[in-house]
C-alpha cells in the first residue's frame, strides 16, 4: 500500500514538475522596451547572485525581472547581450557635499558610479534622488 502511495507521489509530482517547465513564455508587448540579457542579477535581499538573469525597461522604469527565456520581445525591442556584467540596486551615498542641483557634472558622475540617492550632512540631513535633481538642472 505505501509503496503504491509513494509511486504515487511521485508520478504526480513528475506531471507538476514538466507541466511547470512547459509553461509558456511571457509574450512582451508595448513600445520602448530595452532589454538586457545574460547579466548577473544581484538584488540586494542577500540572495545568491541570479545568473543568465533579464531585465526588462519601458520607459526607462523597470517593467520585468526574470530568467532569459521567460519572456518574448516585439521585433522593435532593443536587445543587449550583456554576458559577464552585473546589475545591482541603486548605490546611497551618505556623505556628499554637493550643495546644489547644478552642480551638473557632479550629478551625472555619480549616476554613472551607480549613486542614485545622496544624502548631504552639516546639518542639513537631506537625502536626495541624484536623478530628480538632475530633472530640476534640466539636463
Amino acid at each position: 500500500m505505501f509503496k503504491v502511495l509513494k509511486i504515487s507521489v511521485f508520478i504526480l509530482a513528475w506531471i507538476l514538475s514538466n507541466a511547470a517547465i512547459a509553461e509558456q513564455t511571457k509574450a512582451l508587448t508595448g513600445n520602448n522596451l530595452v532589454v538586457l540579457e545574460n547579466i548577473t542579477l544581484i538584488d540586494g535581499t542577500g540572495a545568491a547572485p541570479k545568473k543568465n538573469a533579464v531585465v526588462i525597461f519601458q520607459d526607462s522604469r523597470i517593467k520585468e525581472i526574470g530568467i532569459v527565456g521567460d519572456f518574448s520581445y516585439p521585433a522593435s525591442a532593443q536587445i543587449h547581450q550583456l554576458d559577464n556584467h552585473f546589475i545591482i540596486p541603486g548605490l546611497i551615498d551618505v556623505h556628499t557635499h554637493i550643495q546644489s542641483p547644478f552642480h551638473k557634472e557632479e550629478l551625472k558622475m555619480l549616476l554613472a558610479y551607480g549613486i542614485t540617492s545622496i544624502r548631504i550632512p552639516g546639518g542639513t540631513d537631506v537625502g536626495v534622488k541624484v536623478k530628480k535633481w538632475l530633472k530640476v538642472a534640466k539636463l
